[in-house]
């Protein structure tokens, strides 16, 4: 039977008698008979020992901190396991800072897009890269020892092992949740810049259908809703979709783990796949990865080119920085520069004749 700590109780049943009935639904939960009851009773008495004890601690330790209280200032706290050298972190956090003070927002939008990205999005985009990385890590694995030492046969060659990875469904399936998150997170960028409200759905095609009546068919922002949407997102969504229904509309999520078959006198093992029904079945890694890179980037160019609606006038652009020359420490892709061909110099003062000079 584990022990309950009093201080977390009522009030009421701080007292032993009070505490009881308490103790007696615990021991009948937890498998033990209702005749222990002297167990019960003695078990009464030391907690009842320990919450006096406890609470002169608790004492001591508030009147401590009272004492410090006028010199405590700041309070810390980690709340990410990585840091500014991941690519994630770099291009939704430090480059959305870098980039929202040539825009002409409000304090109140620009602390909100800066929250969306970095609160919202940025740790369900980060949640789907460990579950890609960890995922392609374990399948390079198995495939590298299946290079270096074959598959293992058993039972006088009756029988060969192949590998697997385990919880293939269920990281799967919070690999897609994760990343259709993502999406409906990004909508509310056109709330806060635009007044938009897509209630929290993941339908890029009814975005796409508002930039186009808004801004024009030939818009950046339009075009590159269009093309992604019809590439890939509504391919994400469907996936997921899927797994919250079933046999639904978008039919049935299917993830196979390791297989293998026998070609000839070989055996051929193949990578973890999934797919929809009778769709063309398509490795688990690959897609992780590619989703995960395409959220990445449509969150930073579709931000990008809201922004755009809202130059200040200044002259300057925003460049991509080659994936090469980007710091290590802080990779991140877009920046802001001087735009050469919206600067103008005063014409350069006439060179004086030789007359003029003489005179």
């Amino acid at each position: 039977m584990k022990v309950l700590c009093c201080s977390r109780l009522p009030s009421q049943l701080q007292k032993p008698h009070a505490l009881l009935p308490v103790l007696v639904a615990v021991a009948t939960v937890a498998g033990f008979p209702r005749s222990l009851s002297p167990l019960r009773l003695e078990f009464v008495e030391k907690a009842a020992k320990f919450n006096r004890e406890h609470s002169s601690v608790r004492v001591l330790r508030t009147l401590q901190t009272n004492r410090l209280l006028a010199q405590i200032h700041v309070q810390i706290q980690q709340i990410l396991d990585q840091g500014t050298a991941n690519p994630i972190v770099a291009r939704l956090s430090i480059q959305t800072q870098d980039l929202l003070p040539f825009y002409d927002l409000s304090e109140e939008q620009r602390q909100k897009i800066v929250g969306l990205m970095f609160s919202d999005i940025q740790p369900k985009l980060l949640a789907c890269s460990r579950i890609s990385e960890q995922f392609a890590s374990e399948v390079r694995g198995h495939q590298k020892r299946i290079d270096e030492i074959g598959v293992e046969v058993q039972a006088a060659s009756r029988a060969y092992k192949i590998p697997a990875i385990f919880d293939v469904r269920s990281r799967a399936e919070i690999f897609l949740y994760q990343a259709k998150s993502v999406l409906r997170d990004l909508t509310k960028l056109f709330l806060i810049l635009f007044g938009k409200d897509f209630n929290n759905t993941a339908r890029f095609d009814l975005v796409a259908e508002w930039a186009e009546a808004e801004f024009g068919e030939q818009d950046e922002l339009t075009k590159m809703l269009k093309t992604d949407e019809g590439l890939w997102i509504r391919s994400l969504v469907k996936m997921r979709n899927a797994v919250e229904h079933p046999a639904g509309r978008s039919g049935t999520l299917h993830v196979q783990n390791f297989t293998a078959e026998v070609v000839g006198s070989s055996i051929v093992v193949l990578e973890p796949v999934w797919y929809l029904d009778n769709n063309e079945k398509s490795p688990v890694v690959r897609d992780m990865g590619v989703f995960t890179d395409n959220l990445l980037t449509l969150c930073e160019q579709t931000l990008i080119l809201c922004l755009e609606k809202f130059k200040k006038g200044f002259p300057i652009v925003v460049v991509e920085v080659a994936e090469g020359d980007r710091d290590p420490s802080c990779p991140v892709r877009y920046r802001m520069t001087l735009d050469p061909s919206r600067i103008t110099f005063p014409p350069t003062a006439a060179k004086p004749s030789n007359a003029e000079q003489n005179t």
